[in-house]
């Protein structure tokens, strides 16, 4: 490691990244068990749950692409520190109102472009 300063921030980017990966496990499992119940029957076929991973997939794709514009332009840092941040509120804030599918499917979405930069 080139810096020593850089030591400190080890911890802090392995508590992110462990916070970072838990909507990738636990959506189909959310999904299945909050938000299939209180669909109708018709609505819920055998990939009902796979799509929200889908969908974090998708923005994922547009998160990295934008992500890397705003790191030339604002710095690569400050651009992970922004996503890790967004990323996490969204877990926090929006994750536990997102009861019905469009909703998952919203989070999921915003979440995959904000979390996208921290895989990059």
């Amino acid at each position: 490691m080139p810096h020593e300063a850089a030591k400190g921030l080890m911890p802090v980017f392995g508590l992110a990244g462990s916070g970072y990966f838990c909507p990738f496990s636990y959506l189909p499992t959310y999904t299945a068990q909050i938000v299939v119940p209180n669909m109708s029957p018709a609505q819920v076929t055998s990939l009902t749950t796979i799509w929200p991973l889908v969908g974090c997939n998708l923005g994922m794709f547009l998160g990295r692409t934008l992500a890397g514009l705003a790191a030339d332009t604002i710095g690569g840092c400050e651009t992970l520190a922004f996503c890790l941040t967004t990323a996490g509120l969204l877990q926090i804030v929006v994750w536990h109102y997102a009861t019905s599918f469009p909703g998952v499917m919203s989070f999921a979405v915003v979440f995959g472009m904000f979390g996208g930069a921290a895989m990059r």
